[in-house]
């Protein structure tokens, strides 16, 4: 039974050395492998060493001798509420019990991943009995904590302690908890390695597919095999993550928006390759590709060295399409200047309009030159993305 004392209260000290932690992300349960010591008073057990053969220290066994009921209340272990090996106690004359139990926790973690693989995480061990409250039996931290760390995959970077009394609005006693927050991080190496060098492959091949000409069949090659990698990798995070991970980590947003821009880049490419050779541009698409902004897109991708069409049936088209706008005929009639001889010394100098065959919408040019335009625009954005992303990792 609880050793009984004049102030009715029985005072427990404790500290605890960490020896490992291990953190599964799956589950967020938080596993921590320490020992504990635990020490009081107990008036039953002092004796005179002077009439027992001058022995000052014995040896007890758990059940020859009460121990204090310490429980964990943010507990991961399901009915296994105890964590504490059965160990001997060690009690002096002067009544002083000494009990030092390793110990195993498993506790219930809140993750951050944002930064994830070079996450920091914080979580907490709360500690406090599940039966006596605070005017029965106390707790007290004796010294800090130590932190004597065996080879592992995580590191304890700092431990806080802290002793809370509460008042619940059932009971009118106090009743004692003591927290441990827990500061560890991930110290692999390999671990940074393995997600750092195919983020570094999966960033260069994406601004090659952004570069190369949209009429190649090596684009497409290249693009295929860049979603199939990116899907890959965002299978190999879900098996490594919890699927609800709230924030979502940086790495997942930018190989997320990676297959986005991938996935429309190909998709546009496959079906402006389709309709290019079939059927003729819209005439608004046509004016927006003739802003000067994208004049200079166009010619930053080679598209001035595209042959054009000088087809007699497509001119024909062409004069047909600016008959019905006439706002086309500035920029695809040019005048040229003809020489006319009346006589022997008369000459009359006329000018006529002609269509300029380097300022005809060729079809196939047109839309190679749209396809061009779009793969720009992803380039840009997914600059801005990893820009961005990159950002909030050192801001």
């Amino acid at each position: 039974m609880r050793p009984e004392h004049e102030q009715g209260v029985t005072l427990v000290n404790l500290s605890m050395a960490f020896k490992n932690v291990d953190l599964d992300y799956v589950t967020a349960k938080l596993s921590i492998n320490s020992w504990m010591s635990m020490k009081w008073y107990d008036p039953a057990l002092q004796w005179d060493p002077k009439k027992y053969g001058n022995i000052k220290k014995i040896y007890l066994a758990p059940q020859e001798v009460w121990q204090p009921d310490l429980s964990t209340f943010n507990s991961a272990g399901g009915n296994d509420v105890s964590p504490f090996a059965e160990v001997y106690h060690v009690a002096t004359s002067d009544g002083q019990i000494s009990w030092v139990p390793p110990c195993q926790f498993q506790v219930y973690c809140s993750l951050d991943l944002t930064y994830w693989p070079f996450d920091t995480q914080v979580c907490e061990l709360i500690l406090g009995s599940w039966v006596y409250d605070g005017n029965s039996m106390d707790f007290h931290f004796e010294d800090d904590n130590e932190i004597a760390q065996y080879s592992s995959l995580w590191e304890i970077t700092k431990v806080t302690q802290k002793r809370d009394v509460e008042h619940f609005s059932c009971c009118i006693e106090p009743y004692v908890t003591l927290t441990y927050t827990i500061h560890i991080r991930i110290r692999s190496p390999a671990y940074g390695t393995l997600i750092f060098i195919p983020t570094f492959v999966i960033i260069i091949l994406t601004l090659a597919n952004f570069y190369i000409s949209p009429s190649s069949s090596e684009k497409f090659l290249l693009c295929g095999t860049t979603i199939i990698l990116t899907a890959a990798l965002l299978i190999f995070f879900s098996h490594k993550l919890p699927l609800m991970a709230s924030p979502t980590p940086i790495i997942v947003i930018f190989y997320t928006n990676s297959l986005c821009l991938l996935s429309v880049s190909m998709i546009c490419c496959m079906v402006i390759r389709s309709v290019q050779c079939n059927s003729n541009m819209p005439i608004i698409i046509q004016k927006l590709l003739r802003s000067k902004l994208v004049n200079y897109w166009g010619v930053e991708f080679g598209l001035s060295q595209q042959p054009t069409s000088t087809n007699t049936a497509y001119t024909r088209l062409i004069h047909q399409e600016t008959i019905k706008d006439p706002n086309m005929a500035s920029d695809i009639y040019v005048r040229e200047p003809s020489k006319e001889s009346a006589g022997s010394q008369d000459i009359y100098v006329t000018t006529r309009m002609v269509p300029d065959p380097s300022r005809i919408p060729d079809p196939a040019r047109e839309w190679y030159k749209l396809a061009c335009v779009i793969d720009r625009v992803l380039f840009y954005v997914y600059v801005g993305v990893f820009v961005m992303l990159a950002l909030q990792c050192y801001l």
